[in-house]
């Protein structure tokens, strides 16, 4: 892995290039919320360039955003990597690697929507919003608070002629804690 000093610089969004091969598209509904999302919080993750030709990597949307805003100068980190490397580059970093914990966000929305945020702000929305929310109630439900059980019981159903690979496992167990060992034939 090459180790490579970043240093965010301020530019001209104006200034900068598209990548002509940039797969990334936005409708014009979200351009306008990551627009009031910019006019919110600022703009506040640096778009990567390659330092030959100030061709963005990342952030084209932000840029064309910055620029329908009428900023002057947004956060950049300028890069010196060949053309291949910024394509790569483009690409991992409009990948998606993760994903969503359902009940996680559902629970998240709702303690927004309720302290009255701008839900728009959240890049949902709000038919997508809504129906997160509405289940909220049942994804509470599924919650358990109460505090761990002291003891947990397993029952397992191990065919006679296998139990013979189970022994060793079975062993460590009984080492751990009271495990008892029967079959239906004691």
């Amino acid at each position: 892995m090459k180790k490579r000093e970043l240093r965010i610089e301020q530019a001209d969004p104006r200034k900068l290039n598209p990548a002509a091969y940039n797969p990334r598209k936005i409708t014009a509904q979200k351009m306008t919320l990551l627009r009031r999302s910019i006019a919110k919080f600022g703009f506040v993750d640096a778009v990567q360039v390659r330092k030959k030709g100030d061709q963005i990597i990342g952030g084209h949307q932000r840029v064309k955003a910055a620029i329908l805003e009428n900023l002057k100068s947004i956060p950049i980190v300028r890069l010196d990597i060949a053309d291949a490397e910024a394509k790569l580059l483009n690409l991992a970093l409009n990948a998606e690697y993760g994903t969503v914990d359902v009940p996680k966000l559902a629970f998240l929305l709702k303690e927004l929507k309720i302290a009255g945020a701008e839900m728009e702000l959240t890049g949902y929305n709000a038919q997508e919003i809504d129906e997160l929310t509405t289940d909220t109630a049942a994804v509470l439900e599924e919650i358990d608070l109460r505090p761990p059980p002291s003891i947990v019981w397993i029952l397992l159903g191990i065919p006679f002629d296998e139990f013979g690979k189970a022994r060793e496992p079975l062993a460590a167990l009984q080492e751990l804690s009271a495990v008892s060992v029967q079959s239906n034939r004691d």
